[in-house]
């Protein structure tokens, strides 16, 4: 395995393991495919229709995440100047 296949986690110490993040999203991948479909359908597709008249029939048919979950390696926080952000 060369460096870089390693996780960031590996190499970098300030890089969390993020498996916990891992169990929370494939328990809500399902739901999420769903969300996205209606969150694309109700609001990007109308303002796509409205933002140019040649688009007037643009709409999402089907909207599918696959059946594996995304898979997150590794967290780092980047603390920002404003206390109420966080960035990851």
């Amino acid at each position: 395995m060369s460096h870089r296949e390693l996780p960031a986690w590996v190499s970098f110490p300030d890089v969390e393991k993020a498996e916990w993040l891992n169990k929370i999203v494939a328990q809500v991948w399902p739901f999420l495919g769903q969300y996205m479909e209606k969150l694309l359908a109700e609001t990007v597709a109308p303002a796509v229709r409205g933002s140019n008249p040649h688009l007037q029939t643009f709409t999402f048919t089907r909207v599918e995440l696959g059946e594996k979950p995304l898979r997150i390696i590794g967290v780092k926080v980047h603390p920002g100047q404003r206390k109420e952000q966080i960035l990851l």
